[in-house]
């Protein structure tokens, strides 16, 4: 039975929907990133971990619905007697299972920026032909592993008295590395933009195409950035001529670099409340502390409630932001949509479409080359093994003898 008071529960019920919906859309996405090869990408381990925290998200609700007069008790009695503890301005008050189901929630954001970090320092890397030096592999793949084991770090850290005994120090470990991976990714994100200008200035162009045809010195290389048709600064590099082709892949098409900046506007958006919420939230728990009983009100009820809704929208974000590309509306459209609404397809064969009429930029993916084999298949394998060559010429005939 609801603990809830019956003025809030219509509220309560809404947005316990809408974190489904967001949920959903988070698995949705999961999927299509899984067709595609990319679940253990930089933004594939984002919607794990968005996921992770969309679902903690419903079980807090579940819990402070069902008890929520023994949730606003101990919460209050725990307000009273750590009144000076910074964690309660960081957290709301939260003690006890939604203390623990917060710091999910607060590790999963901070994750999330470090990776989307990490995965604008790999199209930089791309954009600025970084790729070919010694260690990139490595310093790529260490992002995910930074990206992940940090943020639990210092989550952790928060919890402990002596870091919560000093206010600066503990919104330093709580904030500092949300922080630097949006500074840091929107620097690497700025470089890539004035590339983008610059490429246009000369080119009229800019295409992201998932390729695979680039060696160097005899080798392929996990990633390239080079124009079509045309040899690089290297001499020693070149591009297959079947590899000239516009081929979108997951995530990469020529939209990606607006959706990289989308993605980044999200975290600051959502960075910005969260500063918002830890600024005003010493005054909410001095208001609470003074009360001779708790708040039970059907108005605090839903504000609580509503505090929930922000995280919860970065599932969604995801989904728009990413889910969106042209690979993926097919694979939705040919999935979802009954076999005799779908019309037939007369542009697109075997996953290709033509050539842009434009000079484009090929970029490899090296989470696609990474990862070809995840589902038991080539990352070629749409890929005509026999491409069309130019028929040789017939030789000429030979002249007959005279006589």
């Amino acid at each position: 039975m609801s603990q809830l008071p019956n003025e809030a529960q219509g509220a309560a019920i809404g947005i316990l929907v809408y974190t489904i919906v967001c949920m959903l859309c988070n698995i949705l996405m999961m999927w299509l990133l899984w067709t595609a090869g990319e679940t253990l990408s930089h933004i594939g381990i984002i919607c794990i971990f968005l996921l992770l925290s969309v679902s903690v998200n419903i079980i807090q609700q579940i819990n402070d619905n069902l008890f929520w007069v023994d949730v606003m008790t101990a919460r209050w009695n725990h307000i009273r007697a750590n009144i000076d503890n910074p964690m309660l301005a960081a957290s709301n008050g939260y003690t006890g299972l939604d203390l623990v189901l917060w710091s999910i929630r607060f590790g999963s954001y901070t994750i999330a920026a470090g990776l989307a970090c990490f995965w604008a320092l790999s199209l930089a890397g791309v954009v600025y032909d970084w790729t070919g030096r010694r260690h990139w592999k490595l310093i790529n793949q260490c992002g995910k592993i930074v990206s992940v084991v940090l943020p639990i770090i210092f989550v952790g850290l928060c919890h402990l008295e002596t870091i919560q005994s000093s206010e600066p120090l503990f919104y330093f470990f709580a904030d500092v590395l949300y922080f630097l991976f949006i500074g840091a990714g929107a620097i690497l994100l700025l470089l890539i933009v004035l590339k983008y200008v610059r490429t246009r200035r000369e080119l009229n162009a800019w295409t992201w195409v998932f390729a695979t045809g680039y060696t160097r010195g005899g080798s392929s290389v996990a990633r390239a950035y080079r124009l079509d048709g045309e040899r690089t600064s290297s001499s020693d590099s070149t591009v297959q001529p079947q590899e000239q082709q516009f081929q979108p892949k997951g995530i990469y098409d020529s939209w990606l670099l607006l959706r990289l900046c989308i993605a980044f506007a999200c975290l600051c958006i959502f960075e910005f409340n969260t500063v918002i919420v830890q600024i005003t939230g010493h005054a909410d728990m001095v208001a609470d502390a003074s009360r001779s009983t708790p708040d039970l009100s059907p108005e605090r009820a839903r504000r609580d409630f509503a505090l929930l809704m922000p995280g919860a929208i970065a599932s969604v974000l995801a989904f728009i932001t990413f889910g969106t590309t042209q690979q993926f509306r097919q694979t939705m459209y040919r999935t979802f949509v009954p076999k005799q609404w779908q019309q037939k397809e007369e542009e697109h064969v075997s996953g290709f479409t033509r050539a842009p009429p434009r000079l484009s930029i090929a970029v490899t993916s090296a989470e696609h080359s990474e990862q070809g084999h995840e589902r038991g298949g080539d990352p070629d394998a749409n890929r005509d093994p026999n491409p069309a060559t130019e028929p040789e010429p017939e030789p000429e005939p030979e002249p007959e003898p005279d006589g």
